[in-house]
């Protein structure tokens, strides 16, 4: 049965009636806000406050609701407090003001409330109206951890996994995040099925980890659905399913999960998982490449390159080519300096290019190693030196780079006929 979705006038209506729960009339409400504020009471100031905000009895005045927030707050009342930072904070109704946020939180958390003492601890980790200390972010993710706070659980569990404001202690790190996957927090689930996958704190589990990635998924979680891809991709934990595993990438790309939107446009690009569609794979790596995502803007640049799923262009190829490389993709240190050394649509440049090759083929690149063997094979940008090309070509040739194979052969031939 499907769930109907409600009307942001049956959501106002929801909120209104248990703001006012225990009145006869949201009118009652109101009166016993007024009768209460103007006795000084904190929180029934705080209880105006929201009775402005809402129209509960009243006409919805954000100016009258913020007055009687401030003024709750100034008197003590930690809620009023902690909702007042949250104003500073998002911005919403006052200018805001994250260091006026951060004081604000940081008198609320007398109350003891976890909500508060974890969104202290979030200003702490991030530096937020504060200099950034993730020792204190822990301390305080700890006390709202300690009475369940889920959301709280799960930032402590990273800081322990990673080390950072305490000790590293990863077997600490899962039972935190159990404790808050449990609760159905998404972001613990995920990293429940992480963990199991990899071992990291608990024995490796690959079936175990993709039920906690399902329970994540099915929450929305992009992270989730792009490790569960790769699950059925790989047959971890599941019988491999290259359609499912499609299916799941594509779930998050349409999230916006960069990673998962380059996984998709390879796949488009290649039939795998799904009906081979060179324009829609170009369309997902487009998106991923605008994202900054490096192996996208490479594997952009092979489509530009060969005109696959997009009109050919040499010039977008190659501005795609210097992205990727300058972000570290080897093989595309190895297409920007195939260009250099080309000299037709940038200038001739072969230091530049060796450069390229040098740094491409040290990182592993079979282009790279390929294009090093005809720099030594023909003195471009080197001292010619067959006995080095040979080698480069050999390196290149056991990753299965055929030109290069042949290369060695016609060098090594070369060789033994100068012997």
């Amino acid at each position: 049965m499907e769930r109907k979705e409600m009307s942001e006038a049956e959501v106002l209506t929801q909120i209104k009636d248990a703001i006012s729960e225990g009145y006869d009339s949201y009118e009652d409400a109101y009166a016993a806000a007024v009768e209460g504020a103007n006795a000084g009471i904190p929180d029934m100031m705080h209880f105006l406050a929201e009775c402005y905000f809402y129209g509960i009895g009243t006409n919805i005045s954000n100016r009258e609701g913020s007055k009687w927030l401030k003024r709750a707050a100034e008197a003590g009342s930690y809620s009023a407090q902690f909702n007042l930072a949250n104003m500073y904070i998002d911005g919403s109704y006052l200018q805001r003001n994250t260091q006026e946020a951060f004081r604000w939180l940081s008198m609320s958390v007398s109350g003891e409330d976890p909500a508060a003492e974890y969104e202290l601890g979030i200003c702490y980790e991030n530096g937020i109206g504060c200099v950034k200390d993730l020792s204190q972010a822990a301390l305080w993710f700890s006390k709202s951890a300690e009475q369940g706070y889920p959301e709280a659980q799960y930032e402590l569990g990273q800081l322990y996994f990673n080390g950072q404001g305490v000790e590293k202690d990863q077997e600490k790190a899962v039972e935190l995040y159990r404790q808050a996957a449990l609760q159905g927090n998404d972001k613990a689930q995920s990293e429940m099925g992480y963990c199991l996958c990899t071992g990291e704190g608990i024995v490796q589990d690959y079936e175990e980890a993709v039920k906690w990635y399902e329970m994540s998924a099915q929450q929305g979680n992009a992270v989730a659905m792009y490790c569960l891809s790769t699950c059925y991709g790989s047959g971890y934990g599941v019988e491999q399913n290259m359609e499912t595993a499609f299916n799941y990438s594509k779930q998050a790309a349409d999230l916006g999960h960069v990673p998962s939107q380059h996984r998709v446009g390879v796949c488009y690009l290649a039939g795998n998982g799904c009906e081979e569609n060179p324009e829609e794979g170009v369309r997902y790596l487009e998106m991923a490449a605008k994202a900054g995502s490096a192996p996208s803007q490479y594997s952009l640049g092979l489509c530009y390159e060969s005109g696959i799923g997009v009109q050919k262009d040499v010039k977008e190829a190659l501005k795609l080519f210097e992205k990727a490389a300058d972000a570290g993709i080897p093989d595309a240190m190895a297409e920007a300096g195939f260009y250099s050394m080309q000299g037709q649509i940038t200038p001739y440049d072969p230091e530049k290019a060796v450069r390229l090759f040098q740094k491409s083929a040290r990182m592993g690149s079979a282009a790279g190693q390929y294009y090093m063997g005809l720099c030594y094979e023909t003195g471009d940008g080197v001292e010619q030196d067959l006995n080095t090309a040979l080698q480069f070509y050999l390196q290149a040739a056991n990753q299965g780079h055929e030109q290069a194979l042949e290369r060695a052969r016609d060098v090594q031939y070369v060789i033994d006929d100068n012997k």
